[in-house]
This record gives C-alpha cells, sequence and structure tokens, in this order.
C-alpha cells in the first residue's frame, strides 16, 4: 500500500509546480473563480496580491471580450479551444492572454478549468513589425528606383510596382517567372555570373546591364544585388535595388556628341568663311560671262557649272547653320501646315524613285505647337531624304502622328527599306557620321540639333531586312 505521508508529499510537490507556472491556471466553479495559481493571482491584480478567490472571473475581462468569453465557455462542444481575451486589473494596461479551457460537469455543476499565458509583449512585437513592415512597404511601393527579391535561381519572388512603369507588365506577372528572361540576350552571362558570385562570396555587388521590355524597348540598369542568408546561414534570397541608367547613358552620349558639334561648329566657321569669299567672287565672274555665249554647247557648259557652284553653295550654309544658328522667336502654327510644306519639299524626291508618302493620323489634325517651322521643316526632311535613299522602288513611306500622354506629339516615319544593324544606330547624329557615298553626314546631325533646341527628341528603331521607324517627339501647344 502506499504511504499516506507519500502521498501528502507528492500533492503539495504538484501544488508546488503548478503554483509556480509560468502558465496562469484558474480553476472556475459556475463562473466563480475558486483556485488561482500565483502567475494567474498576479496578472489578475496587477501584482498587489490581493484575494480574487470567490469573484467572477468576467470581472477581470475586458468589457469588449466578456459575451465571446461567456458564449465560448458555457459551450460544451467547444471544450478546449484557443482563443485570446485581454484581462484588465487596477486600470493598470489590459493584458492579452492566450487561453485554452476544459469543462468538467459534475453533480450538475461545471467546474472549468483555465489555462493562459501572456502574450502581450509578443503581440506589440507583431504589431511593431507590422507597423515597421508596412513603412518599408510603403517607400518601396512608391520609390521609382526598382526593388525586387529573387531567389538562388533569379525566380521573381517580389517586385515593386515600379517594375510595371520600366517593363510594361504588371507585378502580379512577374511573380514566378525568371529574371534571366527580362536581361538582354548579351549580357545574360554578365548577370548570371553576377547572381554566382553573390551567392558564392556572399557580398553585394553591382553590375550594369541591358534590359528588355514586354513591348520590346531596351534600356539599361544600374543593379545592386545583396544576399540575404537563412537560419543556417546559407544564402536564401537576393534583395535587387536597380536604377534606370537609360537617360544618365544617353545624356552622356549627348555631351560627347554636343562636344563634338562644338568643335565642327568652330571649324566650319573657319572654312564656310575661306570658301565663301572666293566662292562669291566666281559666282560674279559666272554671271558675267552668261552674256558674252556664243552656242549651245558654252551654256550647256555654264548649267553645269552653275549647278556645282549651287551645291557648294548648299554644302557652305549647311555649315554656317553649325556654326551660326538663326536667332528666330517661336511661334505657333499648326503641325499639318508643317507636314504638308515637309512633304511638298521632298515630293519631287519622292517622285522620282516612284515611291508613295502616306500620312496616318491617330489624334486630331487640328493640334499645334511652338517653335521655328523652318528648322523643323528641314529636320524633317532631312529624316525622309534617309528613308527614301534606304527604300526601294514602287516602296511606301509612312508618316504617324500620334499623341502622348504626356503632352507630346509623335511623328513615326516609317520605311521598309534594308534597316541598319545596332551598333550604327549609336552613331546617329554624329557629325560626319554616313553610309552614303555622296554624303557629308551632316544632315542628321543637324535634324537632332533642330528637334532638340525644340525640347523634343528623336528616338530610331531599325531591323536589317525589315526597315526603320524614326520617332520624332515634340511639346504640343497647349494654348488655345
Amino acid at each position: 500500500m502506499v504511504d499516506v505521508e507519500q502521498l501528502i508529499q507528492r500533492e503539495r510537490r504538484f501544488r508546488k509546480l503548478v503554483d509556480i507556472s509560468p502558465i496562469g491556471i484558474i480553476v472556475l466553479n459556475e463562473g466563480i473563480i475558486r483556485y488561482v495559481n500565483s502567475f494567474a493571482e498576479e496578472v489578475l491584480t496587477n501584482g498587489e496580491k490581493s484575494s480574487v478567490k470567490g469573484e467572477f472571473l468576467t470581472d477581470y475581462i475586458h468589457q469588449d471580450d466578456r459575451d465571446a468569453f461567456k458564449n465560448i465557455i458555457t459551450n460544451p462542444e467547444k471544450s478546449a479551444l484557443f482563443f485570446n481575451i485581454h484581462f484588465i486589473s487596477n486600470n493598470a494596461k489590459p493584458i492579452q492572454v492566450e487561453i485554452v479551457y476544459k469543462n468538467i460537469y459534475k453533480n450538475k455543476q461545471t467546474i472549468t478549468t483555465v489555462f493562459f499565458k501572456d502574450i502581450t509583449l509578443q503581440e506589440e512585437t507583431k504589431r511593431r513589425l507590422k507597423e515597421t513592415e508596412e513603412k518599408y512597404r510603403l517607400i518601396t511601393n512608391n520609390t521609382s528606383d526598382l526593388i525586387s527579391i529573387i531567389d538562388c535561381n533569379g525566380i521573381f519572388q517580389y517586385v515593386s510596382p515600379s517594375h510595371e512603369v520600366v517593363f510594361g507588365l504588371s507585378i502580379e506577372k512577374f511573380i514566378g517567372e525568371s529574371i534571366i528572361d527580362f536581361v538582354f540576350d548579351g549580357d545574360r552571362p554578365i548577370f548570371e555570373k553576377l547572381l554566382l558570385e553573390v551567392t558564392k562570396h556572399k557580398q553585394s555587388l553591382m553590375e550594369e546591364i541591358k534590359y528588355k521590355s514586354i513591348d520590346g524597348n531596351e534600356g539599361f540598369l544600374e543593379i545592386r544585388a545583396t544576399p540575404i542568408d537563412d537560419a543556417s546561414g546559407n544564402v536564401e534570397t537576393i534583395v535587387l535595388v536597380s536604377r534606370e541608367t537609360t537617360e544618365r547613358r544617353e545624356y552622356e552620349e549627348l555631351t560627347r556628341k554636343l562636344d563634338k558639334l562644338s568643335v565642327v561648329g568652330q571649324v566650319a566657321a573657319s572654312i564656310a568663311h575661306e570658301i565663301r569669299n572666293p566662292l562669291t567672287s566666281i559666282k560674279g565672274f559666272q554671271q558675267m560671262l552668261e552674256a558674252s555665249f556664243i552656242d549651245d554647247k558654252q551654256r550647256f557648259y555654264y548649267d553645269i557649272i552653275s549647278k556645282e557652284l549651287n551645291k557648294i553653295e548648299s554644302f557652305v550654309n549647311k555649315f554656317m547653320k553649325l556654326a551660326h544658328p538663326e536667332v528666330v522667336p517661336f511661334q505657333t502654327f499648326k503641325l499639318k501646315s508643317l507636314l504638308e510644306n515637309s512633304f511638298e519639299m521632298i515630293k519631287e524626291t519622292a517622285y522620282s524613285c516612284n515611291i508613295k508618302i502616306v500620312t496616318v493620323w491617330d489624334t486630331e489634325k487640328n493640334i499645334k505647337i511652338n517653335g521655328q517651322a523652318d528648322p523643323l521643316k528641314q529636320a524633317i526632311v532631312n529624316i525622309l531624304n534617309n528613308a527614301i535613299e534606304a527604300s526601294a522602288e514602287n516602296s511606301e513611306i509612312v508618316a504617324e502622328v500620334t499623341t502622348t500622354k504626356n503632352k507630346m506629339v509623335r511623328i513615326s516615319i516609317i520605311d521598309h527599306g534594308h534597316g541598319m544593324p545596332a551598333e550604327r544606330i549609336s552613331h546617329l547624329g554624329t557629325p560626319f557620321y554616313t553610309t552614303r557615298e555622296k554624303g557629308i553626314g551632316l544632315g542628321l546631325t543637324i535634324s537632332f540639333k533642330v528637334i532638340r533646341e525644340h525640347h523634343g527628341s528623336i528616338n530610331v528603331k531599325s531591323a536589317e531586312g525589315v526597315g526603320t521607324k524614326v520617332e520624332i517627339l515634340l511639346p504640343l501647344c497647349l494654348d488655345d
């Protein structure tokens, strides 16, 4: 038989263990507190150690939680259910607890044992973490930089909304896709090496790569890749913070071209001066000789001389425009008139090659722009000349006119000629760069300069064997 004294000792040890338990234990009889351990009593009395036996537990439950507590513990089907409530005591800050209980029905009475743990600090930590997460998410969602998280295989797990602007794809469609699919084919080995180095050396690295968007546009991104370790110290994900560098590259290229243009302007002024003076004398004597012609043969030679002198004069005038551009105030005029006049200037050249120029308006025809009509006409004619040169006979050149959301008008000149490789496109607009046997490489230089002076831009897209599309963007005139 078990010794009674041993049983008493065991009960005392058990009672002591229950009393010092960090888990709150409360025994209720019909909702009235019959027993509390030390931890539960300290929570309910806010450490004042006053007795709570004989009182209703609901008196210590926040009023917003009382009805729910009563409904749960009086429902026999929900015995041993976990739920959260708030205890209150002596005007102290409410304490959030997680409760599990067990109902025992004996002699038509309900004995309820309640076990709880204080989760106030845990929930406060969760709340603060959530607030911090929301702050960082707010920053991430509103930054112009591209922020993304990928796994070690390059699969997107998160992308910031700024990706939509750059790639033209909704953020939901990035998740689960490989970032490699958005990297320009020629730069894929560079980017794959970057990911490998980041994973291997566990350090942040930076690289500039060329990307491609869903609509076929290309650009450059400066990417900083930072590894994130898991609990075991292995790289789990990589955070990418990227910044568009396309405009910076274009600005650097523009600065380089402007530097060249400045030098060309100085040289042009000197050359034009040296050529123009003797040219004026030659043309003067030529006109004096016209009256002394004897026969048609002399007239024939005279016409050849006149034609060649006019070519030289045109060449000199182009130099002079680079060196000393005319200062003409901007005026407001209809774009339709400007285009019609430009097409009229090029009509004979197009007709001689049996090429048709078609205009497609995808906007109102009465839109206006501010600028200098003559330089703009010359800029458009230069581009049309190149399109005609590149096109085969009996073909068609299309001029599309559309407006953009940012109050610009887009004039797209499209030919279906032989096209050009990508490396040539980057040189367009550079002084004296030409692939035409009879060209001097100043036509597009002047066009780029004129459009830039009108606060616009020129974008060239081309594919060999397909053709070329030159997009001219100019600000709309918004005044009535």
